[in-house]
């Protein structure tokens, strides 16, 4: 059994996983927000568009050990892959989906983990 993350968050142009006004806490800085898997875990990333200077995540628990990545299309999910997934909308959507199972909360954005820990270095 894997621990996933389990949250809705953004980064991007700042970096550190704030909304552009910097007051709105990212809830994957809570590592309570969690799930557990026998299968994956997976980071949903949606681009926005470019312009936007960032993107938004959900961080979850995958319950089977396939991918549905178009409308007609399923794969078999490999550990540390990703896959672009797009919806049958018109124009299509697409987003990027990363699954993993190497490791407890191995879904979260690594530059979470760090920022915090540069404030304790620097104290």
């Amino acid at each position: 059994t894997t621990i996933c993350h389990q949250c809705n968050g953004w980064n991007g142009w700042n970096g550190n996983g704030y909304s552009r006004s910097s007051s709105e806490e990212n809830s994957c800085h809570n590592y309570n927000n969690q799930c557990l898997t026998e299968f994956f875990c997976v980071r949903k990333e949606d681009p926005i568009i470019p312009s936007a200077g960032y993107k938004t995540y959900k961080s979850d628990c995958w319950m089977q050990p396939s991918v549905q990545i178009s409308p007609t299309d399923a794969v078999q999910i490999e550990s540390g892959g990703c896959y672009n997934v797009t919806d049958a909308s018109i124009p299509p959507k697409q987003w990027k989906y990363c699954f993993c199972a190497n490791k407890d909360y191995c879904n979260t954005d690594s530059r979470l983990l760090i920022s915090p820990l540069i404030g304790i270095l620097i104290l």
